[in-house]
C-alpha cells in the first residue's frame, strides 16, 4: 500500500513538473490554470478619452468582463524606459496577456517577450510577429480614403485639414488616402497635413483655420484637443478612433473608427486554450475592425450614397484604395495601370505624398 501510494505520488510530481516545462516554452499552462488567466494593458493615453486607448481598452474589458478576468492597466505611459518598467509590473503581478496600444512601445515589449517566454504581448502597430508575440494593426486608410470623400465633398472653400500625430509609413498612408478620397470627388481641393505642438496640436489647428482657411479638419491623433478646438471654431471635424458625434452636434461629420471586439477576443481565447499563434495580423474593412462612422445629419445631401457605394467595393475587394495609376507629388509613378500597393510597402516604406498634399509647418 505505501508502495503504491509512493508510485502514485511520484508520477503526479513527473506530470506536474513536465506540466510546467510545457507550459514555459508552449504556453499551455494557460488552459490548465485558467482561473489564474489575468490580463495587464499599457495605454498610450487616457482610458475614458474617446480616442485609441479608449477603443483598445472597451474591447478587452468586454472579454474580461465575460470571462470574469482580472484586468490591470497602465495609462498615459512615454515611450521611454516607464514603458519597461510598467511592463516589468505587470510582469511581477503575474499578467499571463500584456496589451499594448502604440507601436512605439515595439522596443520594449519585444525584449520583454524574449525575456519573459511564459508571457505572451499584443502589440498594436508593431513589427513582425514572434513565438509569444503578435503584432497586429488594420488597414486604416480604407475608411480614411472614404472620410476624404466627406471632405472633398463638403469643403465650400477646396481647403481641407488634417492632424496627424506623427510622420511614420502607416500615417503617410493615412494622409494619401484621404487625400486620394478627396481628389476623386473634387480634384481642385488641396489637404493641408499638420503635426501636433506641445498644445496637443490646439495651436496648429487654430493656424490651419486662420491662416491657411481651412472649413473642414480630419484629425488623426490620440486625443481629441483638436476636434475640440475646431468645433470652437465652427469647422467641421471629421474624428477618428471612435464616433464622437455625440460630443460635437453641430460640426461633427464621421470618423474613422476601430472595432477590436472580435480580434480581442479571439487572441485572449486562443491564449486560454493553448493556441497562441506569433504572427503578425493585418486586418480591413472587409471584416469591420476598421469602418466608417455613420455620416451626421450636418453632413451635405447625396454624400452618402457616393460614400456607401465607395465602402461597398473595399468591402468586397472590387476596388483598392492604392490601385495604380498612381502617381507621388514629384510626378514620378508609384503605381503603374492595374497595380496594387502592397501593405509590405504601405505600413513600412512609403515615405511619399500623393498630389495635393501640403505640408503646413
Amino acid at each position: 500500500m505505501k508502495k503504491a501510494a509512493i508510485v502514485i505520488f511520484g508520477i503526479f510530481i513527473i506530470f506536474f513538473v513536465g506540466i510546467i516545462y510545457i507550459s514555459r516554452f508552449r504556453h499551455v499552462s494557460v488552459s490548465l490554470f485558467a482561473k489564474e488567466f489575468k490580463i495587464g494593458m499599457i495605454l498610450c493615453g487616457n482610458h475614458e478619452d474617446d480616442g485609441l486607448s479608449r477603443a483598445h481598452f472597451s474591447s478587452v474589458l468586454k472579454v474580461a468582463k465575460e470571462k470574469d478576468i482580472v484586468l490591470e492597466f497602465f495609462e498615459n505611459v512615454p515611450y521611454d524606459e516607464r514603458c519597461k518598467e510598467k511592463i516589468e509590473e505587470l510582469i511581477k503581478d503575474r499578467c499571463s496577456l500584456i496589451i499594448l496600444d502604440s507601436g512605439d512601445y515595439n522596443r520594449f515589449s519585444r525584449r520583454a517577450a524574449f525575456e519573459h517566454p511564459e508571457v505572451y504581448f499584443l502589440n498594436a502597430f508593431g513589427v513582425e510577429g514572434g513565438n509569444n508575440y503578435v503584432s497586429f494593426s488594420a488597414r486604416m486608410y480604407q475608411p480614411n480614403y472614404l472620410t476624404g470623400i466627406v471632405a472633398g465633398l463638403q469643403t465650400d472653400n477646396n481647403r481641407i485639414g488634417y492632424i496627424t500625430p506623427a510622420r511614420d509609413y502607416e500615417l503617410i498612408s493615412d494622409i494619401n488616402a484621404f487625400t486620394l478620397g478627396v481628389k476623386k470627388v473634387n480634384p481642385e481641393a488641396m489637404v493641408y497635413v499638420g503635426y501636433p505642438d506641445s498644445s496637443n496640436g490646439v495651436t496648429t489647428v487654430s493656424r490651419l483655420i486662420d491662416e491657411v482657411g481651412v472649413d473642414v479638419l480630419m484629425d488623426n491623433t490620440y486625443s481629441n484637443h483638436s476636434l475640440k478646438a475646431a468645433d470652437k471654431k465652427g469647422v467641421w471635424i471629421i474624428g477618428c478612433h471612435t464616433d464622437q458625434s455625440k460630443a460635437y452636434p453641430e460640426t461633427y461629420l464621421t470618423a474613422v473608427v476601430w472595432n477590436f471586439d472580435n480580434f480581442y477576443k479571439t487572441q485572449i481565447n486562443n491564449c486560454i486554450n493553448g493556441m497562441f499563434h506569433g504572427q503578425a495580423v493585418r486586418m480591413g474593412i472587409n471584416d469591420m475592425t476598421v469602418d466608417i462612422a455613420p455620416l451626421t445629419d450636418n453632413v451635405k445631401p447625396g454624400i452618402s450614397e457616393t460614400v456607401m457605394n465607395e465602402r461597398e467595393k473595399l468591402i468586397n475587394r472590387e476596388y483598392d484604395v492604392f490601385y495604380g495609376p498612381i502617381y507621388d507629388n514629384k510626378g514620378k509613378l508609384r503605381a503603374r495601370v492595374q497595380e496594387s500597393i502592397p501593405d509590405r510597402v504601405l505600413f513600412s516604406k512609403i515615405d511619399w505624398f500623393v498630389p495635393g498634399v501640403v505640408k503646413y509647418e
